[in-house]
């Protein structure tokens, strides 16, 4: 059976858990970092980790997610704080070192909306911190649910084969990928032009703006009836999401 790290905390992880469960697999939620990770004033240099490390600190792990979250710290991508919120260095740190211990083993990475950017800015990419069209992206704080929307998908790639070019999606970001970093190129776009899918070149690694396991199995009911901006009959025609996590399972 294979084992998954889910780059979080058990408690903060439910639906992810969930989605990898149906599909017969283990997990492992945490955020400890392995012992002999270079460092530098403290801080780990996420982009410097050797292969023996990284071939111990995985072992026994199929692959990675990368779940949601509050925003990266700007000064990750060069940037000052220009609408991020929630910022948590640390929590930001662990995830990028992590993700390069799977990068540098070669194994399956999927990054789920926070987790999408965090990709990005491993490989050198930035994030746009404050979408001007934020209102038709972020979770509703009031009415306690996320927007829906369109997104078109380009030919040659997974999404496109299991979904074919358009696709409706869920929706709960106030950010998005911008410069695209090294390696990674932009398969997927919502309706207003806004990133939300992007794979490597050459690494199997994924990296999603929207939230399938939001819309997997008996999470996917929940957003349907009260979970998501919309009505539920035209909701009915949003991506299953399990077909990502299914895919992702066989990489």
């Amino acid at each position: 059976m294979k084992k998954i790290w889910i780059a979080g905390l058990p408690e903060e992880t439910l639906c992810y858990q969930n989605a990898l469960r149906h599909l017969g697999l283990e997990w492992t939620a945490a955020l400890a970092l392995p012992d002999g990770l270079p460092e530098r004033a403290g801080e780990p240099l996420y982009r410097e980790i050797g292969a023996d490390l990284a071939r111990s600190a995985t072992e026994g792990y199929e692959g990675l997610i990368l779940p949601g979250g509050d925003d990266v710290d700007p000064a990750l991508f060069g940037e000052a704080v220009n609408g991020s919120r929630g910022i948590d260095r640390a929590l930001d740190l662990a995830q990028l070192t992590i993700c390069g211990l799977f990068v540098k083993a070669g194994k399956p990475v999927l990054g789920i909306c926070k987790g999408c950017q965090v990709l990005n800015v491993f490989f050198g990419g930035s994030v746009i911190q404050d979408l001007p069209s934020h209102d038709r992206h972020q979770y509703d704080n009031v009415r306690k649910q996320g927007m829906a929307h369109g997104s078109a998908i380009d030919p040659g790639n997974f999404l496109y084969d299991i979904y074919g070019p358009e696709l409706l999606i869920n929706s709960y970001h106030h950010q998005a990928c911008g410069r695209l970093g090294a390696g990674l190129h932009a398969v997927q776009y919502s309706d207003d032009l806004v990133i939300e899918a992007i794979l490597h070149e050459r690494l199997p690694v994924i990296g999603l703006q929207w939230h399938p396991e939001k819309i997997s199995f008996e999470e996917r009911d929940r957003s349907l009836h009260g979970g998501l901006a919309g009505d539920p009959a035209a909701l009915a025609e949003i991506a299953d999401g399990a077909r990502v996590f299914e895919y992702f399972s066989k990489m």
